[in-house]
């Protein structure tokens, strides 16, 4: 039997309040369901009040707690003195039986509470007292509701679980003496476990009632209960049939036969599934989201390779966030990650956090901002609570913008994690990216935070980007580095381009010289060493059985291939490549083959974005336009005049953010700039009061505008706009904010132009067969403001439009009778528009990743970002698979002139198919940054100069692209071997076992749950649940997961998916934990060597096998044909051998996850050998050719020289001798791999190579240089000798590692 869950387990709210929840099931069951006692200070011996005492009390039955009650007896004074003087225990007794009045008056709901508070006591699980009031210092006997001696008749619990955690529950816990009022309590909680000051509460809650109970209070006399008042509970007692909560319900499982041997057995593989062999995959399988064919393969691959590090790189809408959250689940559900990090940038951390909990079911804490640590949780209910870091839960959500700041540096290398994915890592990129691998990188925050804060104590990095091919190659470098995971290449950028362009060389049927094609084959002959997993990848799913023998010869005996052969083996050079060891990437051209070949049966749509509608100012617009620039040139004077570098770069930020409101909506920017004018004035007066400039907090200048994309380091650059500012700087804004504000040009009260264009293609879209429907269109902003708008004109065209809106606010519907909105939960809006509810939804970017709308073929992008991959991600909301039309088109709009014109107008069109995928037009390809952006905003370059750019980096891209991307068709090819391989597997539970299991039971059965009868009208009607313990009687169950996604109406949130994480599923499988395990069967765990988690298995006794007696179990598909010996009993020593068995089977599926550690020592290892060996061919050049009279006295005209030597020497493929490297290289060479033939002399300890390839002195060269980069000094003054003893230093600290 599994332990029961305690009061820590589970997420408390700080305040339940009966008006807005089932406070007994919400709060009384859960509670008392994980307590082991329980302790309440109640109302008054009355039938009611005691009935209110007894709530949750059947929870506590079920695992023999134990209940100590106080209630007041609100007597006559005169009762109270003769029974407190004289001892009148009759009196007493004639009192409170009087008080309980008669069994036939009682409601049923009293009849309920006080039958089952008098079977507690016949049971002696529950003791029973009275207090009685008297005068806290006289001793006066007084009325129980009598205050004069400053008296408050208290009402708390104070609930202990088994591991002696409290929970204090406090309030206005209100019980009438002469009704039952369940409709008016209000309960504070406080957790004892939550810190120090909570745990002093407990304390104090304790000892007082501890005061109470044993008559120690001086306001109270408490008694125990008369002999008379007892006996008539027991006999109130004896008519109860099964104690009931006062609502009729029961936490104690109903009188039903146990079930089967067999059954018992099919429930205890579901509950242990995830730990059971293979079970590491039930995660993914059995997730309420059904993953695309290549998002199955990424998740697999990130399971079963755990804890490797990846790049995982999708083309944006392709799903990296499901990938990751399949990945997450199985290996969390599984054991093997306890300690998960999500850190995305702050835009989207509530998004993950609502992806996490509605696809995956994982309770994820959120990092709040503030100056004290606090989290939210919303699953498996919603709370805000504080914590001693922001890293503290264990499966924690914090932004960048939190994780790279430098005051929490330390308190990110304080923790530990099995996972942390960073997402958008892109933004981790140097700062001196342009300046290629002969400098020192310039590494941002971000990134410094990844690499020595989280990366040290960190298992497996994951690191999501959906544009690695717009990065520039030294930012990739940054980042694949970062998984220890590539070998040679991990310290040695330039080493990394020179493989890629021998691979392209390759690839085009170019020249390759024998001591490059021997770097390559050492390279991949390192992967079984380097990369165990990846070889075998190599070996059996990415080259064909044809292809094998080629490659073998090549790699093990040195057989070099033929031009043609080489051909052959590209695919596993493309495997071997350092980026391709460690990144995921996918495009559509993918879907397209996997459509072409009928694997993928739902619809991918054809796209088209319509012609641009260019809209023209209206005369107020432009008139509003030219003084919001007045005002920003002028402000930007300001700025610049009080000579603040800060400042100045703040407000480049500042007035590109107003122009994207200007260029949303005039009623965004007039809130904007109401909401700059409250915050002036704010600032205003806090420096004329007396306060420093430089001292004001930080804040968030852009409030209610919490859906455009700002992360906390962004809020705090446009704050820097009001630091450091003098009052007349101030006074000045604050006027002209309000002069502009003050005149009518930003007045929104008539219809935009934009306005008036969007409602043309609304009436366009009015379906003639419905009268007042429209077609089904989305509408993306980047602003609250805008969205609230766009609503309000839609209202006053047509009161009941069927409008919905989804942002980071919620969501809202247009009640179709009404016509009024009505705030709903944003998943709900989903459903509804999938049901056809919602004609049109107009959403911020929070609905722009995750969400499926494929029932809608049009979408408006009413304002357009500067960044072209949020505009791929808005229209990944219908361009999807599964879209229900054969055809989708994207309008955009914006401003004529404007440069989202420019650049999503004129330069798109040039680009054309340059950046296209399968004939589709990719926005995220648009080669155009946010900095570009600004840049033609502010006038510092020109439309003709960033389409160059433009052109430049589209060459660029497109190259790295063949260089580092097999084609859709390569790639499904592998995948299909790979599926082939993997359909020999059986897993211990899929979701069709969970729905075998669950509708075939006969417990359930007889406890009442059964199918729906026609809910759907189909063939997926839902299981009913009933009786089942925390769970509302009709709840539904599906496994169906296109019925879940549209949800049935009428149900609502009571229709459930039946797996792990599910609150209903879950509270299925603690139920069946509580049944009593049959003889015949025994559970067996074993933990894989070198890891934590349990792998379990079943021993059962079988009948007629002529092989054995025993069978170990763990799988559900072996139990169809096993006949369970129910006479028999499987003992201990009966399961040793079977327990040798599931070892095995342990250590055999998780070998790669104990051995990581090594592998990426071994890979680390090699990287700084690499780095050694090419500052130690540099060292060893430069002091040749000094001491043969060929250098340079000036250490940068000295490399320039050796470069040209090197240029001279391998441009035929020649090589150079390099000898006497240092001795210092031996403290690496000698143990770890290197691609070059290093050889020792013995007689001298130094080391040489008799043919140094162009590429290593090339690398060698890059290297010195960088080491040139940290010096100092004028290029002029830098000498030879100086720059040789740097470079021999860092070759010290290199191999010092």
């Amino acid at each position: 039997m599994t332990p029961n869950p305690g009061l820590a387990d589970s997420v408390w709210q700080p305040w339940y309040r009966s008006t807005e929840c089932n406070i007994l099931h919400d709060f009384y069951i859960p509670a008392l369901r994980a307590s082991v006692r329980y302790d309440r200070v109640a109302g008054y011996f009355t039938s009611t009040s005691l009935a209110v005492a007894s709530q949750g009390f059947t929870a506590l039955i079920k695992h023999q707690g134990h209940v100590r009650l106080v209630v007041g007896a609100d007597l006559d004074p005169e009762d109270v003195r003769a029974i407190v003087d004289q001892d009148d225990r009759q009196r007493l007794a004639d009192s409170l039986l009087a008080e309980l009045g008669s069994l036939e008056a009682w409601p049923d709901a009293v009849s309920n509470g006080l039958g089952l508070l008098c079977w507690m006591v016949q049971e002696s699980y529950l003791e029973l007292r009275v207090a009685l009031r008297v005068h806290r210092e006289t001793g006066e006997p007084l009325t129980f509701t009598s205050r004069v001696d400053g008296y408050a008749h208290e009402k708390w619990a104070v609930f202990r679980d088994a591991e002696g955690h409290r929970l204090v529950a406090a309030g206005s816990l209100n019980e009438s003496k002469t009704a039952l009022t369940l409709n008016a309590e209000n309960v504070v909680v406080r957790c004892d476990w939550e810190g120090d000051k909570d745990a002093q509460f407990a304390d104090q809650v304790d000892a007082s009632f501890e005061t109470i109970w044993n008559d120690e209070d001086p306001g109270l006399r408490v008694l125990t209960l008369p002999d008379a008042v007892r006996e008539r509970l027991i006999q109130v007692a004896a008519s109860v049939a099964k104690p009931k909560e006062v609502d009729g319900s029961s936490e104690l499982p109903p009188e039903v036969p146990l079930p089967s041997a067999k059954e018992w057995l099919q429930f205890a593989i579901l509950r242990d599934a995830p730990r059971m062999p293979n079970g590491r995959l039930v995660g993914m399988v059995t997730a309420p989201v059904e993953p695309w064919p290549h998002q199955a393969v990424v998740a697999r691959r990130l399971i079963e390779s755990w804890p490797y590090s990846f790049l995982l790189c999708d083309e944006v809408g392709l799903g990296k966030t499901i990938e990751a959250g399949l990945a997450l689940r199985s290996l969390i559900l599984s054991g093997l990650a306890r300690r998960v990090l999500i850190a995305p940038p702050a835009s989207l951390a509530k998004q993950w956090h609502n992806e996490l909990k509605d696809k995956f079911y994982l309770p994820f804490a959120r990092a709040l901002n503030g100056a004290q640590p606090r989290h939210e949780a919303i699953h498996p209910t919603e709370r805000q609570f504080p914590s001693k870091s922001v890293f503290a839960p264990d499966l924690a959500i914090v932004s960048t913008g939190l994780v790279r700041r430098k005051e929490r540096r330390k308190e990110l290398t304080s923790h530990d994690w099995d996972i942390a994915l960073v997402d958008e890592a892109h933004y981790a990129g140097r700062k001196n990216a342009t300046n290629g691998t002969t400098v020192q990188p310039r590494y941002g925050e971000l990134y410094r935070a990844v690499a020595e804060g989280l990366r040290p104590n960190t298992k497996a990095l994951w690191l999501a980007t959906a544009t690695p091919m717009q990065l520039d190659p030294i930012e990739v470098y940054d980042l694949f580095q970062l998984t220890r995971r590539v070998g040679p290449f991990l310290q040695d950028p330039s080493l990394t381009a020179a493989y890629y362009e021998v691979q392209g060389r390759i690839q085009r049927g170019e020249q390759v010289y024998p001591d490059e094609l021997e770097f390559v084959r050492q390279v991949l002959r390192s992967i079984r060493r380097h990369d165990p997993e990846l070889a075998e990848h190599i070996r059996e799913t990415v080259l064909t059985p044809a292809n094998r023998m080629q490659y073998d010869n090549w790699l093990e005996k040195g057989f070099a291939p033929t031009a043609f052969s080489l051909k052959q083996l590209l695919r596993a050079i493309f495997a071997s490549a350092p980026l391709s060891r460690v990144m995921m990437r996918h495009n559509r051209a993918l879907l397209r083959v996997y459509q072409q070949r009928g694997e993928l049966k739902d619809n991918l749509a054809h796209r088209h974005v319509l012609p641009m509608r260019r809209i023209q100012y209206t005369a107020q617009e432009k008139q509003a336009y030219d003084a919001l620039e007045d005002y920003a040139q002028d402000l930007s004077q300001q700025v610049t005049a009080a000579n603040d570098q800060q400042a100045r770069v703040s407000t480049g930020f500042y007035l590109s953010f107003l122009r994207r409101r200007f260029a949303s909506s005039l009623w965004a920017i007039a809130e904007t700039l109401r909401r700059r004018r409250e915050r002036v004035a704010a600032t205003l007066e806090y420096l004329v009061s007396g306060g420093s400039p430089a001292a004001l907090a930080t804040g968030s200048a852009v409030e209610g505008e919490e859906d455009f994309e700002l992360d906390d380091s962004d809020a705090e650059i446009i704050d820097q706009l009001l630091k450091n500012r003098s009052e007349d700087d101030l006074r000045w804004e604050l006027e002209r904010l309000t002069e502009m504000l003050g005149s009518s040009l930003y007045d929104a009260a008539p219809a935009s132009s934009k306005m008036q264009a969007l409602l043309g293609y609304v009436q366009q879209r009015k379906d003639p067969d419905r009268p007042g429907r429209i077609g089904q269109m989305v509408i993306f902003s980047q602003f609250w403001d805008t969205v609230e708008d766009i609503v309000r004109r839609f209202k006053q065209v047509n009161q009941k439009f069927l409008i919905g809106t989804y942002s980071g606010r919620g969501g809202q519907y247009t009640d179709p009778e009404t016509g009024k909105l009505v705030g709903i939960e944003r998943e709900e809006i989903r459903k509804r528009f999938l049901r056809g509810q919602v004609d049109i939804l107009v959403c911020t970017d929070a609905a722009a990743e995750g969400l499926n709308l494929q029932t809608a073929d049009y979408l408006v992008n009413f304002d357009l970002p500067w960044n072209p991959a949020k505009v791929e991600q808005r229209i990944g909301r219908i361009d999807r698979i599964g879209q229900r039309h054969n055809h989708i088109y994207v309008q955009n709009l914006c401003y004529l002139g404007s440069v989202e014109e420019i650049v999503y107008d004129r330069l798109l069109n040039r680009l054309g198919e340059m950046i296209s995928v399968v004939g589709e037009q990719q926005l995220s390809m648009l080669p155009v940054t946010e900095e570009d952006f600004r840049r033609l905003a502010d006038g510092e370059i020109t439309e003709q100069a960033l389409e160059k750019e433009a052109l430049e980096r589209v060459a660029v891209t497109q190259r790295r692209i063949r260089e580092t991307e097999l084609t859709g068709q390569e790639i499904y090819e592998i995948y299909q071997r790979m599926a082939q391989r993997n359909a020999e597997q059986q897993l211990p539970a899929t979701l069709d076992d969970i729905w075998d299991v669950l509708t075939t039971s006969r417990y359930l059965a007889a406890i009442g749950c059964h199918r729906a009868a026609n809910l759907t009208g189909g063939t997926h009607e839902p299981l009913l649940l009933n009786a089942i313990p925390g769970v509302p009687d009709s709840t539904a169950l599906t496994v169906n997961r296109e019925l879940f996604d549209e949800g049935i109406e009428g149900l609502g949130t009571r229709l459930h998916f039946a797996t792990y994480g599910d609150t209903c599923f879950d509270s299925l499988m603690k139920l069946s934990a509580t049944w009593e395990m049959p003889a015949c069967i025994r559970r067996i765990a074993v933990k894989p060597k070198g890891l934590h988690n349990d792998y379990s298995g079943f021993v059962v006794a079988v009948k007629n096998d002529p092989t054995s007696s025993l069978q170990l179990v763990t799988a559900m598909g072996q139990i169809a044909g096993l006949d369970l010996d129910e006479s028999a009993t499987v003992t201990e020593g009966d399961t040793e051998p079977f327990v040798a068995q599931l070892q095995a089977l342990a250590d055999r599926e998780l070998k790669l996850s104990a051995h990581v550690d090594g592998i990426e020592a071994d890979n680390i290892l090699s990287g700084r050998a690499q780095a050694a060996l090419a500052l130690g061919v540099a060292v060893a050049s430069i002091t040749g050719r000094q001491k043969y009279g060929n250098g340079d006295p000036n250490f940068w005209k000295e490399i320039d020289s050796w470069r040209g030597q090197i240029e001279a020497r391998t441009a035929a493929g020649g090589a150079l001798r390099v000898q006497h490297m240092p001795t210092e290289l031996g403290k690496v060479a000698s143990t770890a791999f290197l691609p070059f033939d290093v050889k020792r002399n013995a007689s001298e300890g130094t080391y040489w190579i008799e043919h140094a390839p162009g590429l290593l002195l090339y690398s060698a060269a890059d290297a010195a240089c960088r080491v040139g980069d940290g010096i100092k000094q004028k290029k002029s003054d830098v000498s030879t000798e100086l720059g040789v003893g740097r470079i021999q230093s860092e070759m010290r600290r290199v191999v010092s590692l």
